[in-house]
């Protein structure tokens, strides 16, 4: 009996013992599973983006290896020989912008994305040796891009000739922009120089809807020179004409932009308006973007127009 008592003790601590090695070993395999799981993705927080605007107004882009191991390549959206829209999902399916380019361009729009209101989330930006991050060959030069979060993302004209953007969310999103416009050009001296529906998107996120510049092929500010000259077209006499704004001159500091911009704000008008209305300049105006103000200061003054109020 002893013996047998002995031998069932002796079974069951060997039965004990296997179930907790299993047990530990089933915990680790656990661990290094979830070890493996790819992080999940945030959004930068303001704290954060300031940190990062430190980054690129220094022009400090890190290295990052890890951008197909976080994300997958969805489509190509836009591409130029300078500059690449491609978008972008992670493991959970959500979507992303990626946007790269040359150092002067990126640094551009990396520096007016990060400066409009902390809004479109960064997730990461980092240097590539390829436009594509995605390809495997490299490029003599270097190229940069960003990432953040879009739940759509689409050229300006299109988001209006398709109507996805209603009129008080287009006055709403230009308000916006001309006044992260006007900020960046008082504090860098940034001029865009490509105001067009065909220049700007619009990014759509938590349902707010955004206006970023894109095409930063003209633009400069105190540091970066012009590097290409702005050629004005027959199309663009023509509108000038049509909306009376000969008497300004495209010599003075920003006025290309602000001729570009009323442009932008009537023919959107006359698309989104049920009544569409103009927006007009009268003597003083004209006389007030002749002088010698600065961008910022023409801006503002735009942004005055009763035209542009929301409610």
């Amino acid at each position: 009996m002893d013996f047998l008592r002995r031998r069932k003790i002796s079974s069951l601590n060997r039965q004990l013992s296997n179930n907790k090695a299993r047990q530990l070993s089933n915990n680790k395999a656990r661990q290094l599973s979830n070890n493996k799981k790819t992080k999940k993705l945030e959004l930068s927080n303001k704290k954060h983006n300031i940190s990062i605007c430190k980054e690129i107004e220094s022009k400090h882009f890190p290295t990052n290896s890890s951008l197909k191991i976080q994300f997958i390549f969805d489509k190509l959206l836009q591409e130029t020989q300078n500059s690449i829209i491609i978008n972008l999902k992670d493991i959970q399916g959500k979507s992303y912008i990626l946007l790269s380019s040359d150092l002067k361009r990126m640094y551009l729009m990396m520096l007016f994305i990060c400066k409009y209101k902390i809004k479109p989330g960064f997730v990461r930006y980092s240097i590539s040796n390829n436009l594509n991050p995605f390809s495997n060959t490299k490029a003599s030069n270097n190229f940069y891009y960003i990432i953040f979060k879009s739940d759509k993302f689409q050229l300006l004209k299109n988001a209006i000739l398709r109507k996805h953007i209603n009129l008080y969310d287009f006055k709403k999103a230009l308000n916006q922009f001309l006044k992260s416009y006007s900020t960046l050009n008082k504090k860098y001296g940034f001029i865009y120089n490509n105001i067009s529906s065909d220049s700007l998107v619009v990014n759509k996120l938590n349902k707010q809807k955004h206006i970023i510049m894109f095409d930063y092929t003209y633009s400069y500010d105190s540091i970066t020179k012009n590097t290409h000259t702005k050629k004005y077209n027959k199309e663009y006499y023509e509108m000038k004409k049509m909306y009376q704004l000969n008497d300004i001159s495209e010599k003075s500091e920003g006025n290309y932009d602000i001729i570009c911009i009323i442009f932008l704000i009537n023919i959107c008008n006359s698309y989104l308006n049920e009544i569409p209305k103009e927006l007009t300049l009268d003597q003083d105006d004209i006389k007030f973007f002749n002088n010698n103000y600065h961008l910022y200061d023409k801006l503002n003054h735009l942004l005055k127009k009763d035209l542009l109020k929301i409610l």
